[in-house]
C-alpha cells in the first residue's frame, strides 16, 4: 500500500475529510487554505482555495457534489458552499 506525504501551505492541518464517493480528499488548514486532492490520481492533482481568516470546519454533502467550509473570521466569516465542477 503506498504512503503519501501531503504538505500544508502555511499553517497546521486542522481537519481532513473524504467525500462520500471517495474521489476527493479535503485538507483544511488552520488559516486561509483548503486543498482538495483528487484521490484516483494518487493525490497528484489538487486545487487550493484561499480564504481570508481562520477556518473552522469542512464537510461534504452525501452526494459528494458540494462542500461546506466554515470561516471564523469576525468581519467576513460565515459558511461557504463550493460545488464540484461538472
Amino acid at each position: 500500500m503506498p504512503c503519501y506525504l501531503l504538505t500544508s501551505k502555511m499553517s497546521p492541518v486542522r481537519c481532513v475529510r473524504f467525500s462520500p464517493d471517495g474521489q476527493v480528499m479535503g485538507m483544511m488548514e488552520e488559516c486561509d487554505y483548503v486543498t482538495f486532492f483528487n484521490v484516483p490520481s494518487q493525490f497528484r492533482s489538487s486545487t487550493t482555495v484561499d480564504f481570508f481568516g481562520e477556518i473552522s470546519g469542512i464537510d461534504f454533502t452525501p452526494d459528494s457534489n458540494r462542500c461546506y467550509i466554515g470561516c471564523a473570521e469576525s468581519d467576513r466569516g460565515g459558511i461557504f458552499e463550493l460545488s464540484r465542477p461538472n
